[in-house]
């Protein structure tokens, strides 16, 4: 099968880094051969869901809007969802980013995870709590964590410690710093994550 030839630009590029750390999921197809994109966001953060698929529809697929009551208090959920069509531009992430079908931080990381990454991760993952941040990041392994803290450090000067959640905690020395990293890149709907002076 001949799949599109699809490049994407610094920022877009940049942005399904951080993403893929987050929520987005990159699974390989049925046949164990190429890789699709898959994310959702519930009804609320619509904007910054319809800005992910503009950046990344050129790979196919689509999107669909679901709503689901939960029967034991009556509560509608809704969320949208993008899932793309195969393409080996996603394979290779998806060899990077996972082993054994399990999500992980690659070794590589500093050499593309940029202000813009972080944006996007944020905006995936993150909350302020009293006077710092946290970027839920659960899913890996303490030293995947403590290596991407390390990461922070080193490149954008940022102090981080690992919460007990598995959760990474940007101190409140750093806030200032991080806002100036970020703040470009975060849409209105997210800008109450940001904790302002």
């Amino acid at each position: 099968m001949k799949y599109p030839d699809i490049k994407l630009g610094e920022f877009e590029y940049a942005a399904l880094i951080g993403s893929i750390l987050g929520d987005t999921h990159i699974g390989i197809d049925s046949k164990g051969i190429e890789a699709r994109l898959n994310f959702a966001h519930c009804k609320e953060q619509e904007e910054y869901f319809n800005n992910k698929f503009e950046m990344f529809k050129c790979f196919g697929g689509g999107t669909k809007y679901y709503e689901k009551e939960d029967k034991r208090t009556g509560k509608v959920y809704c969320k949208f969802t993008y899932t793309s069509q195969c393409n080996p531009v996603l394979t290779q992430l998806q060899e990077r980013f996972y082993k054994d079908k399990v999500k992980i931080v690659p070794k590589d990381i500093a050499k593309d995870f940029n202000d813009i990454s972080l944006a996007y991760l944020f905006m995936d993952d993150g909350s302020h709590h009293k006077n710092g941040y946290y970027i839920s990041l659960c899913n890996f392994t303490k030293g995947e964590l403590q290596m991407f803290v390390d990461m922070l450090k080193d490149k954008f000067d940022l102090k981080c410690s690992i919460h007990s959640q598995r959760a990474i905690y940007i101190w409140k020395q750093s806030v200032t710093k991080f806002n100036q990293l970020v703040e470009p890149y975060i849409l209105p709907c997210m800008q109450y994550k940001l904790l302002r002076s």
